[in-house]
């Protein structure tokens, strides 16, 4: 259970500079699971840090740019492909710890203790909450959401090739990580729906902030 605590923040390494720390505490205070799991978290965010910082630069590309870039959005893609799969295999662990429990809601049903909660949806991503609020989303695509507890989020798809990131404040920038152009517009930015509330569990999947403000893609992430 303990490294589905991590994967529920171990992927926030692009909203604020407090997510190594929220990724140690969680690390800590759940250190009961499988360790495979907390290994392809950590892969994913540095993954995700070096796909980022290296779209972020400057779009007149030079051809040995444009292709350290493609090869790096593959090695991303292949981490998030890692995380789900280490994430199913925890969750399918974490249903035959006799301490879990389990509970129907509108999203299925969701197993969970005292520290986290996760379930399969009907789409058949691997959700992840913790205690405080925060909470992940991981798909078989390589799509991934990560929500922090203070609301702000990060969502990839690499099926239309963007990366949303949005401040507690509502400042949000997206990037289309194939030309590197940044979205004005906020009305084109799907915010996540948060996981229904569980019955017995004691945290409460946090609501997405809502995009208010257009800011730089640098600014909101922190990656030059």
């Amino acid at each position: 259970a303990g490294a589905l605590g991590l994967a529920a923040c171990g992927g926030n390494s692009g909203t604020n500079s407090n997510s190594s720390a929220s990724a140690s505490a969680s690390a800590s205070a759940t250190a009961s699971a499988p360790a495979s799991i907390s290994a392809a978290a950590e892969t994913t965010k540095a993954e995700t840090k070096t796909t980022q910082g290296t779209i972020s630069a400057p779009s007149g590309l030079p051809s040995e740019a444009t292709e350290a870039l493609k090869k790096s959005e593959e090695s991303n893609q292949q981490a998030t492909s890692a995380l789900y799969s280490a994430s199913k295999e925890s969750l399918n662990e974490f249903k035959e710890d006799p301490s879990v429990k389990k509970v129907q809601t509108s999203d299925g049903t969701v197993y969970y203790n005292d520290e986290v909660a996760a379930f399969e949806s009907k789409d058949g991503a691997i959700v992840i909450i913790k205690n405080t609020g925060a909470w992940s989303s991981f798909d078989s695509n390589g799509g991934t959401i990560v929500v922090d507890e203070d609301g702000s989020w990060i969502k990839t798809n690499p099926e239309d090739n963007l990366y949303t990131a949005v401040r507690a404040d509502g400042a949000a920038a997206v990037m289309n990580t194939k030309t590197l152009e940044q979205a004005t517009d906020l009305s084109t930015i799907d915010i996540p729906k948060a996981p229904a509330r569980i019955d017995g569990f004691r945290g409460t999947a946090k609501t997405p902030a809502k995009p208010t403000k257009v800011a730089d893609f640098s600014e909101i992430t922190g990656l030059k």
